[in-house]
């Protein structure tokens, strides 16, 4: 249904005119709709007058704000707006203009300004779009009133059908790697033309690379990352405007944030994502709690909109499909008990932008990691995963397995990966009471051997038989350095007697330095 638009107001003054305005002096720049103030976020542009004294504007902003799509042609430089009176087609650097009436030929064009953002000729399209332009000069600012049939987004909810389609563009799927194999995935979302997205940092957390994958199937690679915050599960990327292909895109689709401090109890909401990798799902709930707190502290949005494994990173969005949170969590064991981060605690954390290459957070937070507390042996105790004859264990620095041998040949491996330099330094032997007591005679310890491999059947380095400070004889690797890369620690016997560790546990323990 179609609603009167009484008025849209565009205040055009000269604070954040581009270089083309030829007024003088300071003059505020403000958009009404009905009455209520319209700011264009500063990453999206500001209007500004050019060398014809025509009044530019933002096109995708003030298009969507009508409520009208675009359709962007990078090859032939060409926007088309397609408004409820039909198509209007707008080439950057051409004076001409086609629309549902003809071509209009204007006195000025379309262009791409400075700030790389295509830029349209407000009244030439607001006119054709069948919208009566007025221009009245106050003292402070140039008012340019617009007004006619338009259906703005938010003048009414939208349809779950509408939100899918405005939003999904802006949404993709994430892969993450480490050392070249892929780890994981999750969603995300734009939230500007520039490449400028959000996810969970758990999503990217201890890897060295990641792609997105857009609803077009193009892939592009995240460049750096421009802030992150661990505790309240934020990450701000910047995607490569190039993809895997060589395609060089212009802009992406972006989504509008809201004010997440104005959501309210039993809103009607929706969340979009790639739930177990199914691409940009879309699931509907609403707010069950505006000001959910968790055992660490940390305020979420409570929501009912089902969400997966996979769904981290992913978009929560009102009815007017504007981002209002970040879908991360759900309650184990609970019925629709999910969680989203607040959006204002990114649009806040991006006032203290801090760019750094993608694979530097990983390398930074593993070395605050190994250079912090490490756990003593025994302290952080694991249990070897027998869950399968191929199964793999991943240690970190400072973890103590437990683990032993179901039959006499078996090889146990446990997995970790490092991004920067180390010195690596590796224990193990016959265990074990839970006060780390040796029983075993010396035949038994001196059978426990474990090897240090770049590849699963590579040994790279291995431990000799030492006596521990108790007069137990254990197998130690001591500081060895190891290149950034991945490494299995592979642990066997070697013992005639095959029943020799039969009904016996060993111990593993491992402690990395930054060699650097």
């Amino acid at each position: 249904m179609k609603k009167f638009l009484y008025a849209l107001i565009v205040a055009i003054g000269t604070a954040a005119l581009l270089p083309f305005n030829i007024f003088a002096g300071s003059r505020e720049i403000k958009i009404l709709i009905d009455g209520a103030e319209l700011n264009i976020p500063a990453e999206y542009g500001h209007p500004y007058y050019d060398e014809y004294e025509r009044v530019q504007i933002p096109m995708r902003y003030i298009a969507e704000v009508c409520g009208y799509e675009v359709e962007w042609d990078a090859e032939s430089q060409t926007a088309d707006i397609i408004t409820d009176k039909g198509i209007i087609s707008v080439e950057t650097g051409s004076k001409e203009m086609k629309t549902p009436s003809g071509t209009v030929y204007m006195d000025t064009a379309a262009c791409v300004n400075s700030d790389g953002r295509i830029y349209i000729p407000l009244r030439y399209v607001m006119e054709a779009a069948g919208l009566e332009v007025t221009w009245k000069a106050e003292r402070d600012c140039d008012i340019i009133s617009i007004s006619g049939s338009s259906a703005l987004p938010f003048d009414k909810p939208m349809t779950p059908k509408e939100v899918s389609k405005k939003a999904s563009p802006s949404v993709f799927y994430i892969e993450v790697k480490q050392g070249g194999n892929v780890t994981g995935s999750g969603s995300g979302f734009f939230i500007s033309p520039d490449g400028t997205a959000v996810t969970n940092y758990h999503v990217i957390e201890n890897t060295t690379d990641a792609v997105i994958t857009t609803t077009d199937g193009e892939q592009y690679p995240v460049e750096s990352v421009l802030f992150y915050d661990i505790s309240n599960d934020i990450a701000v990327l910047k995607i490569s405007d190039k993809a895997v292909s060589g395609t060089v895109r212009k802009e992406f689709p972006y989504l509008e944030t809201a004010d997440s401090d104005k959501v309210e109890n039993g809103d009607k909401i929706y969340a979009i994502g790639s739930p177990k990798g199914l691409q940009n799902s879309i699931t509907d709930g609403i707010i069950s709690n505006n000001q959910r707190v968790s055992d660490n502290g940390h305020l979420y949005l409570q929501i009912s909109a089902p969400i997966s494994s996979g769904s981290s990173g992913g978009a929560l969005l009102n009815e007017h499909a504007q981002v209002i949170g970040i879908t991360t969590a759900s309650v184990k064991d609970g019925q629709n008990l999910n969680l989203a981060v607040p959006i204002n605690l990114v649009t806040n954390g991006l006032k203290n932008v801090n760019e750094i290459p993608y694979r530097e957070v990983y390398e930074t937070e593993f070395r605050r990691f190994i250079e912090g507390y490490t756990a003593e042996l025994g302290e952080r105790l694991w249990e070897e995963d027998t869950s399968g004859s191929l199964a793999v264990n991943y240690i970190d620095s400072g973890d103590t397995f437990i683990g032993s041998f179901e039959r006499y040949d078996e090889i146990d491996f446990y997995e970790f990966f490092t991004p920067i330099p180390v010195y690596a330094t590796v224990s193990g032997g016959a265990l074990f009471d839970a006060t780390g007591n040796k029983s075993e005679d010396d035949k038994i310890k001196a059978s426990f051997i474990f090897t240090i491999n770049k590849e699963v059947n590579e040994p790279y380095l291995t431990g000799e038989m030492v006596s521990d400070d108790n007069g137990n004889m254990v197998r130690i690797a001591s500081k060895k350095y190891l290149e950034p890369g991945k490494y299995y620690i592979a642990v066997l016997q070697s013992v005639n007697d095959k029943n020799a560790w039969k009904d016996k546990n060993y111990f593993l323990y491992m402690t990395l330095e930054a060699a650097e």
